[in-house]
């Protein structure tokens, strides 16, 4: 009915003229977040994420069983859907009032509310609960992209050992200074980026420079972090240690290589949100000649929000696959670009591949 969706947005409304007017009574609370804080607060996103898409589960079952077994379940049905629409209307919000924009966001926000306002609360409950699950796959996706990426350079040992005095001592791996002698014998990973000062070693850093033999060290050699000795005994004087290391630096690319989309995904994109509006015109056309229902099912039938979903859902797989071989893809678009690649054999190359 109506007074749903009026009771829904006057909820929404209230609640966000409270917080804004606590923002004014307490400004002093509101604090920037440093910049150390900011990787927990992804996290948590996704944990948001997971809890509205329980609370979701269970705004289905009780519309559900309000629409077919037990009207009597109105009030608390309507406050499990409000609850769970709040981070939608907020992003519709976002869009509408403070980007001035209309997408895809608010188009099937229509369309839910809509649904509500035709008493199909269950239609109207999945398809909020269908939002979340979206962001979780996304989420997942994402965050297990993640987590292939930095395992190829996940290798610090949490402790060293350095030359004090020609003695070798052992100490946290957090403690290392600049100028440090470090010991690395065979088998270990180097912990910094520096110069070997005493001994020769081969190592193996294929994982960072992509060449596919280890390469033999010696005095005055440059050696990175996450870097592993083959063979050999070496001493490194540091250089570089923490988030100041080459691998570190890299690592900081790959936490932002997930969140580049490929031109397809943009494309695709674009061409939603431009399809938004033309949209709306004609689901006004449809609304009084074929009824609100055919109207909600025309508006559902977008496609903004699958392109959304299966392309970064596509684009984290292909960066996953890509890790497991230890190639590292900073950015989605260039995994597109693979096709323009043109490889020309030599005769020599062409025979060894053909005896395979």
């Amino acid at each position: 009915m109506l007074i749903e969706v009026g009771i829904m947005l006057t909820t929404y409304m209230g609640v966000r003229f409270y917080e804004r007017y606590r923002k004014i009574q307490r400004p002093q609370d509101i604090k920037p977040k440093p910049a150390t804080e900011i990787q927990p607060v992804l996290k948590n996103n996704t944990q948001q994420y997971q809890h509205y898409y329980n609370m979701g589960l269970i705004a289905m079952g009780l519309s559900a069983t309000r629409q077919f077994i037990f009207p009597q379940l109105w009030l608390l049905s309507l406050g499990f859907y409000i609850y769970t629409s709040f981070p939608c209307m907020r992003v519709v919000e976002k869009h509408l009032i403070k980007k001035r924009k209309v997408n895809i966001d608010i188009l099937l926000f229509v369309g839910d509310t809509i649904t509500l306002a035709l008493n199909q609360y269950f239609a109207a409950a999945f398809g909020v609960f269908l939002f979340y699950r979206g962001k979780i796959a996304v989420a997942k996706a994402k965050g297990y992209s993640e987590k292939m990426l930095f395992k190829v350079f996940d290798k610090q040992p949490q402790k060293v050992w350095i030359l004090k005095e020609r003695v070798e001592v052992e100490i946290p791996f957090e403690t290392i200074e600049i100028n440090d002698i470090v010991v690395i014998n065979t088998g270990g990973v180097i912990p910094i980026d520096g110069v070997i000062t005493e001994g020769t070693a081969t190592v193996d850093q294929h994982a960072l420079t992509g060449e596919a033999q280890p390469v033999e060290k010696e005095i005055g050699s440059q050696v990175f972090a996450s870097t592993t000795v083959i063979t050999g005994r070496i001493c490194i004087k540091v250089e570089r240690s923490g988030e100041d290391t080459t691998i570190a630096k890299i690592g900081q690319i790959l936490n932002n290589s997930v969140n580049y989309k490929s031109d397809i995904q943009l494309k695709g994109e674009e061409w939603a949100n431009k399809a938004v509006f033309p949209t709306f015109i004609i689901a006004a056309f449809i609304l009084p000649v074929f009824g609100p229902v055919s109207t909600v099912v025309f508006i559902n039938s977008h496609i903004g929000n699958r392109i959304r979903v299966f392309a970064s859902l596509g684009t984290f797989n292909h960066i996953s696959l890509a890790s497991h071989k230890s190639i590292l893809v900073k950015d989605g678009r260039a995994l597109e670009s693979l096709v323009q690649i043109d490889i020309h054999l030599s005769k020599n190359h062409a025979k060894a591949l053909s005896s395979v």
